[in-house]
């Protein structure tokens, strides 16, 4: 099961279009939040990492995340979708 943060962060990044090669700073992820979330936002963060919904893409400025494409139908069921 999945807290509403962790659904609020896939939900922005579809929302956002953040699927396959295009991708977002991890610092951007927090952003639109309340600030005393940011520390639960970037757990949650690394929750989606390790479960493989959100992927990490290197950069020459950081790591960026996108959305796992190949697990996009399992995520909009997460999040409610149909």
């Amino acid at each position: 099961m999945y807290t509403d943060i962790e659904k609020a962060i896939l939900d922005k990044l579809l929302s956002h279009g953040y699927v396959g090669k295009k991708h977002t700073p991890e610092d951007n992820v927090p952003k639109g939040f309340p600030k005393h979330l940011y520390n639960d936002v970037r757990k949650a963060l690394k929750r989606l990492i390790r479960d493989g919904l959100v992927l990490q893409y290197p950069t020459s400025h950081g790591m960026d995340v996108t959305l796992n494409k190949e697990l996009i139908s399992e995520i909009k069921k997460i999040l409610g979708f149909k």
